[in-house]
Order: structure tokens, then C-alpha cells, then sequence
């Protein structure tokens, strides 16, 4: 007695099952390497951060050294070594209106 099986097909059923398996392996492959970003950028953000802050520090004592210049006591010290002598009535810029009164005229 001749038994008949129908013709099965296994590339039919395993086509499918490795085109799966190969689409898990190249996802897994691109989560792993969008985490590393992930984690180059974040220890990128901490280090920009802390430098961030050293500048602050930076600015703050250039900050203080400039308002220290600044004071009244230190600019009259530096006007005693300089050798100005402070004026209580001071003249700022005088012109004889001579040469001006042409120059209204017009």
C-alpha cells in the first residue's frame, strides 16, 4: 500500500520565521547603539555643566575684582598717584561764541 503525503513546502514556513529573526537581531542592534547616544550625550551634558559652572565662578570673582576697582576709597587713591587734583567747580568746555554766531546764522 502507497501512502501520499502532500508536497510540504519548509522554505515556505522558514522564510517568514528568519526574516523575523533577522529584523529582532538589526532592532536590538540600533536600541543598543540609540542607548550609547544616549549615554555619550547625557555625560556630554554633565561635563558642559560643570563648565558652565567654572565660568560662573570665573565671572562672579571678575565681577567682585572690578566692583573692588571701582569704589570711591580706590579712586581717590588712584587719583592721589596720578597726581589729579579734584576740581569743586569744574569748567568742562568753554567756546567764545564768536566763531558760533556764523555758524547760528545759517
Amino acid at each position: 500500500m502507497t501512502i501520499l503525503s502532500p508536497q510540504t513546502s519548509r522554505i515556505s514556513i522558514n522564510l517568514p520565521l528568519i526574516s523575523i529573526g533577522v529584523l529582532l537581531i538589526v532592532l536590538t542592534m540600533w536600541a543598543i547603539m540609540m542607548y550609547n547616544t544616549n549615554v555619550q550625550l547625557t555625560y556630554e551634558i554633565g561635563a558642559a555643566e560643570e563648565r558652565i559652572d567654572e565660568l560662573r565662578l570665573g565671572n562672579a570673582d571678575l565681577y567682585n575684582a572690578l566692583s573692588e576697582l571701582t569704589t570711591t576709597q580706590s579712586l581717590l587713591r588712584l587719583a592721589g598717584e596720578k597726581g589729579l587734583l579734584k576740581v569743586s567747580a569744574p569748567s568742562y568746555l568753554e567756546i567764545s561764541q564768536a566763531p558760533w554766531g556764523i555758524v547760528s546764522r545759517y
